[in-house]
């Protein structure tokens, strides 16, 4: 028994439940003169316990290991800081899920100074619904958790190692929204340290809850992230309770443990609304009052009843849009941590209030739960207010009333009434994608390998819409939505966001960059014109960013702003500089991501992926959509990129851009720019990798305001 259990150890002895003596063992200290070698090592929460084993454990050479390496933020000032703590800290790029590599490193320590510890704390997020997975993400994922550690245990079972300490996350064991493989990957940790301690080898796997710090997993976390977190009982963990808990780990002989911060009210209070609550957290956030009074306290606190989706078809027009209006509400506000549903006003942007991918999803669940019904991801981005969802969906259900009156369908009136009233079953309301629209033939066209007849098939169609020349004669053109706040300072960036040209793109697309941002700079996002039903199309490039050019100015209102393109929006965001540097209003700075050119032929490849797995998950397209995304594409048909004054910076991510059969492909720009790279590919740097895209973003910023020279073109390979 490990001697900090002593006290249970006299209790057995105490109560008789022991045959014998117990035997006391001493954990097995890092060796001062060995070296440890940590993962992810050049991150927040790497750099935080390369600082604690220095200071706490006497541990004195490190091997610090990251894909970045020494071209990582901070890894020089990490390397000092703990060089005046007396440990000499190598810093060396390798991804260890890559076995040759990881092998090299391994062979590298010297044998005067041999491995004595292991913590694997890299890991990669690719936040994803089950609609939006595939197997390139879920590989990523399992690479940076998975594969590293088993390939970190089999390069070191022939070194006598003090500590294998797996860092692991609760969402293996709580589960956790849109993060199925992160959490697979976490489970799978926690089995290795099981099959090493099997082995009688040392392991320890700690499946942390959530560290308060502000980078990595736990920084990319925006409000409405933190507030799912709460309704688990997650709360943020202080650096130093989490060091205390890493000790307790180390000292102990249990090799799975779940040390986390837990307040059992969030899950409790989540109960007490939604009837809901994890089976693995019953016991601890089971109230502390008996059953029978438990219902009368929630009905006291106002609870929100959950509602009879047949009753709610049945009610006239005005009262089922109302009872409707206030579910949406009352979710909305829940999701977004809100106590209170007035939180969330009717008429309110989803996207102004917060709304990002994961919660748009997780709203989409409890309306689908609540009305036993199959619902799109992208619900709350199509209809995007409260009072607008509560109409579409007052239209859904208006759509069954015939059903619950008991007129005529297949089962007869109970088997409507129940397919009202219950879950839905698969294939069960889902809308359909094997029509002959123009979205439905456009995804055919993708899963086919034939995106390039798709598309224009697509522009062909907008060449029948209705243009504008100017953009007097524009029409009403939604204004720039703001996404984040600057939280009052003055100094702080305004970054105005130019989406993609795709059918299903959107200010959307920015709402996790926005999340990362929030407090430290103020976020715009523009709509193109022609997206939603009755708007005009722009007639060529110049009525394009002359209307978004007219709105920029009203939005930044004298303020120093930069533009920021995402992908095909990039030329958009490139010509919409030269439009307002020709007025006087120059921006400031043009960041691009991962633009391509417009000729290269392999945009048709990566935009079939692209409208494949955004659009079967989010179903957003419709024949506006579809036929304003071939036009736009249209527009900038053989457009060339002319000239601007803007110094621009291209961001890469590091996977590239994801083509047919598993490829991945890499752009290059044209026009001069700065060039650096961040994490993730061409769709989920500003998913997952968004809190990255962003730290990228302001650091060159400040730079520029600075003075500071500019970075070193990357050579980019096309």
């Amino acid at each position: 028994m490990p001697v900090g259990e002593i006290g249970a150890g006299l209790r057995r002895l105490q109560l008789g439940l022991n045959t014998g003596k117990i035997g006391l063992t001493v954990p097995r200290p890092l060796d001062p003169g060995g070296t440890v070698l940590v993962t992810g090592g050049t991150g927040a929460l790497g750099g935080l316990v390369a600082e604690h084993l220095v200071k706490e454990h006497g541990v004195r050479r490190l091997l610090l290991l990251s894909r970045s390496g020494p071209g990582a933020p901070n890894a020089r000032r990490l390397v000092e800081d703990l060089r005046a703590l007396g440990a000499e800290a190598r810093v060396e790029a390798c991804d260890a899920a890559d076995r040759d590599a990881l092998r090299r490193v391994l062979d590298s320590v010297p044998g005067e100074h041999p491995l004595t510890g292991v913590f694997h704390a890299a890991a990669v997020v690719d936040d994803a619904t089950v609609e939006a997975e595939t197997p390139e993400r879920s590989a990523r994922v399992f690479a940076a958790k998975a594969e590293a550690a088993w390939a970190l245990h089999e390069l070191t079972l022939g070194t006598d190692l003090a500590a294998f300490v797996l860092f692991s996350s609760a969402a293996g064991v709580l589960g956790s929204a849109g993060q199925g493989s992160y959490a697979a990957a976490n489970a799978f940790l926690d089995g290795l340290a099981a099959h090493r301690a099997a082995l009688g080898l040392p392991a320890v796997c700690l499946a942390w809850g959530l560290w308060d710090v502000e980078s990595g997993p736990a920084g990319r976390l925006g409000r409405a992230d933190r507030a799912r977190m709460a309704r688990a009982g997650l709360v943020p963990m202080p650096a130093e309770a989490g060091t205390g808990l890493l000790d307790t780990g180390l000292a102990g002989e249990r090799t799975h443990l779940v040390p986390m911060l837990f307040d059992p009210s969030g899950p409790r209070a989540h109960a007490r609304r939604t009837g809901a609550l994890a089976p693995v957290l019953g016991d601890l956030a089971a109230p502390a009052r008996p059953r029978r009074r438990t219902l009368r306290a929630a009905a006291r606190e106002g609870v929100r009843p959950r509602r009879d989706p047949a009753a709610l078809a049945r009610l006239p027009e005005d009262e089922r849009r109302d009872a409707l209006l206030e579910a949406v509400r009352g979710h909305a506000a829940e999701v977004l941590g809100h106590g209170d549903a007035a939180a969330v006003s009717a008429d309110a942007e989803f996207l102004e209030s917060g709304f990002d991918s994961l919660t748009a999803v997780e709203l989409r669940n409890r309306l689908a739960s609540e009305l036993g019904r199959r619902l799109p991801a992208g619900l709350a981005f199509a209809h995007p207010t409260p009072e607008r969802l509560a109409a579409h969906l007052a239209q859904v259900l208006a759509a069954d009333a015939p059903q619950v009156r008991g007129e005529a369908v297949e089962g007869g009136p109970e088997a409507s009434a129940d397919r009202v009233g219950r879950p839905p079953r698969e294939g069960e309301g889902a809308p359909s994608r094997d029509g002959h629209g123009l979205v439905d033939l456009m995804l055919r066209a993708c899963r086919t390998g034939r995106a390039g007849d798709g598309l224009r098939m697509l522009e062909a169609a907008a060449a029948l819409r209705p243009v504008f020349e100017s953009a007097l004669d524009a029409g009403d053109v939604p204004p720039p939505k703001r996404l984040a706040e600057a939280g009052g300072s003055s100094a702080a960036p305004v970054l105005v966001c130019v989406p993609s040209l795709l059918m299903n793109s959107g200010p959307h697309e920015y709402a996790r960059f926005a999340a990362a941002l929030e407090g430290r700079a103020e976020v715009l996002g523009l709509t193109h014109p022609g997206f939603s039903p009755g708007e005009r199309l722009p007639a060529a490039v110049d009525a394009l960013t002359e209307l978004h050019a007219r709105n920029v100015r009203a939005a930044v209102d004298g303020r120093r702003f930069a533009l920021v393109g995402r992908s095909s929006g990039a030329w958009a965001a490139h010509a919409l500089a030269g439009q307002l540097e020709s007025t006087g209003v120059p921006p400031e700075g043009l960041v691009l991501l991962d633009p391509p050119m417009p000729d290269d032929e392999r945009l048709h490849e990566v935009a079939g992926r692209v409208l494949l797995e955004r659009e079967e998950e989010m179903r957003l397209g419709d024949d506006a959509r579809a036929t304003a995304g071939g036009g736009h594409l249209a527009l900038f048909r053989g457009w060339e990129p002319g000239p601007v004054a803007a110094p621009a910076l291209v961001l890469r991510p590091e996977a590239g851009a994801p083509g047919a059969e598993g490829r991945a492909h890499r752009f290059t720009w044209d026009p001069p720019h700065e060039e650096a790279v961040t994490g993730g590919d061409h769709l989920t740097m500003l998913e997952a990798g968004a809190p990255e895209t962003a730290a990228a973003v302001l650091r060159w910023l400040a730079e520029r305001t600075a003075g500071e020279p500019p970075h070193r073109p990357c050579e980019a390979v096309r």
